[in-house]
């Protein structure tokens, strides 16, 4: 599935950013960025919360289909709402509303984050039927592309070629899913929906201040300089974000509801995963973030082009990132929310996001790019300290041998 959202865009990259240029490609990622507070929105972190519960309760159908309508309704609201709001916002800001046509097309990306079941076939550890037929999908869609975006005026495309595609495989694996495991959908109550609402808003505004040191980077960027600048941003953002999320992303979203699983029968099992889970990790993340800086202008030129020469330092500066966030996301996702230090967590997300966003709207002034790549790497980094002091400071640390009590010493903790 990551190979399908984030690697089969490589066919298309290089193509691409030399058809639009610097200037239309930072403005298609300008869309991206600007909608995707909306997703975050449709998402709720239900990747996190409803993929721990499914897990935990696989064995028991009743709950298991209780859980799917819950987190299928409640998605389907939170998209009416990020509708509304996305239709307000866009009319009143008169930069959006130039751009409509562009932002709607990447809007309906949103849908397909409804209406996608990833966090139920996470929870089931059954990813493969699913992964398989994802990646033929958006190899087809990705391939449209090059048929649709023949000139820089047809920016609009792209983006609408994107969405569309992700959201006839979101119908498609939501039917399979249900057909699959013989869910009874029953539309639950609309105080039911208010429930996981609240009872989940802490792992959504986990979600939201992740995101706020993230993916705002390009919307601030975007908003105190020229697409031109976001544009090469952008371009190495894109590369660097690849590596990371194959780590975090395709071996963090595998990983978790093992993980949960096992930390749901004992905590010192838990641990003892993640701890031999580390060093691999780490090791991976370490060769993957030399590998970029030692090659960046290769990378930059073969997939982008000589347009693109200013994103070459940009990439060198994020090529640490693979490693830093491969180590945040074993700290914080697959520990600290597996033993419930979910308020610790949103605590220092919180902090993060607090410290990116000053940092982005210092340096970016001065040194555009260059400052929005060095404020994320600052703010990621300080994030990993964070995560690793409370975690001692909870008993927990993860690069000691010595670190695991006996059972029944960490079950008291």
């Amino acid at each position: 599935m990551y190979v399908a959202n984030y690697a089969l865009p490589l066919l298309t990259m290089p193509y691409v950013a030399r058809v639009l240029g610097p200037d239309k490609f930072g403005l298609v990622n300008y869309s991206q960025s600007y909608i995707q507070y909306f997703g975050l929105l449709v998402n709720f972190g239900f990747e996190l919360s409803a993929s721990r519960r499914i897990a935990a309760s696989r064995g028991d159908k009743e709950a298991t289909d209780t859980i799917f309508n819950e987190t299928l309704f409640t998605k389907i609201t939170l998209l009416g709402i990020s509708f509304i709001l996305f239709l307000f916002i866009t009319l009143a800001v008169p930069s959006f509303w130039a751009e409509r046509y562009l932002h709607i097309a990447t809007f309906v990306t949103c849908v397909s984050y409804c209406l996608y079941p990833t966090w139920f076939y996470q929870g089931m550890e059954d990813m493969t039927k699913t992964a398989i037929f994802n990646v033929l999908m958006k190899f087809f869609f990705t391939s449209l592309i090059f048929l649709m975006v023949k000139t820089e005026n047809d920016y609009v495309y792209h983006n609408l070629a994107i969405s569309v595609g992700q959201v006839i495989i979101a119908v498609i694996a939501l039917f399979v899913a249900i057909r699959k495991y013989r869910i009874v959908v029953v539309v639950p109550a609309i105080t039911k929906i208010v429930t996981v609402i609240k009872t989940y808003r802490l792992l959504f505004f986990s979600t939201v201040v992740v995101n706020l040191y993230t993916g705002t980077n390009i919307f601030i960027l975007g908003m105190l300089s020229t697409p031109n600048h976001v544009g090469f941003f952008s371009s190495a953002h894109k590369v660097v974000i690849i590596g990371c999320l194959f780590v975090t992303g395709a071996f963090g979203q595998a990983f978790y509801p093992y993980i949960a699983r096992e930390f749901s029968t004992s905590r010192s099992k838990g641990l003892k995963i993640v701890k031999k889970i580390i060093p691999k990790i780490a090791s991976l993340t370490a060769l993957l973030s030399i590998g970029i800086f030692i090659v960046a202008d290769y990378i930059i030129k073969i997939l982008f082009g000589a347009a693109f020469e200013d994103a070459v330092i940009v990439l060198r500066i994020l090529a640490f990132q693979p490693f830093i966030i491969s180590i945040s996301n074993l700290l914080g996702v697959q520990t600290m929310l597996n033993l419930q230090l979910d308020k610790v967590f949103y605590k220092i997300t919180l902090g993060g996001a607090i410290l990116g966003t000053a940092l982005n709207f210092i340096l970016v002034p001065y040194y555009f790019e260059i400052g929005t790549a060095c404020a994320w790497v600052i703010t990621e980094l300080a994030i990993a300290i964070a995560m690793y002091f409370s975690l001692r400071e909870n008993g927990y640390n993860l690069f000691q041998k010595n670190v695991y009590l006996p059972s029944t010493q960490i079950e008291n903790v």
